[in-house]
């Protein structure tokens, strides 16, 4: 099972995915070790920062061994950085913060990996700098 975790509904590339909007509806859809892949992309920030750690070990739980898992997200440490060296003004932070809907929460791609599992390891990491978003690939190991 292909997995598509997103307040917003998929682009035209995703759409073989299975579009998933919450944690709840995550869990009730998705079996343990089911799914071959999962997209989350801008979800982690619709979170408070209290739940992200919850919403990642439940994504890694419901991941086959060698699944992967992809996250997208708005990184808040490229973003400060840009704001502070004056290359980007109000409406384009506001248009990066908020481009996917409201959130609850802003974080660093360090965090993200902090949060990670054991059991998942990161094949690669990209950062947009033109976008200020990461891009974190994974792979569910055991």
């Amino acid at each position: 099972m292909q997995i598509y975790l997103s307040a917003n509904a998929p682009t035209d590339q995703n759409k073989s995915h299975k579009w998933v909007s919450s944690l709840t509806a995550l869990d009730g859809l998705v079996m343990s070790s089911e799914a071959t892949s999962i997209i989350c992309e801008h979800f982690l920030s619709t979170l408070p920062i209290q739940q992200m750690e919850t919403a990642i070990n439940l994504m890694a739980s419901k991941m086959r061994i060698g699944g992967e898992l992809i996250i997208y997200a708005t990184d808040i440490a490229i973003l400060s950085q840009r704001i502070y060296k004056d290359e980007i003004d109000l409406n384009i932070l506001n248009n990066i913060l908020f481009k996917n809907g409201s959130i609850k929460s802003a974080y660093s791609m360090d965090l993200v990996e902090q949060l990670l599992p054991k059991n998942i390891e990161i094949l690669n990491k990209h950062f947009n700098i033109g976008t200020s978003e990461i891009v974190i690939k994974t792979r569910r190991s055991s």
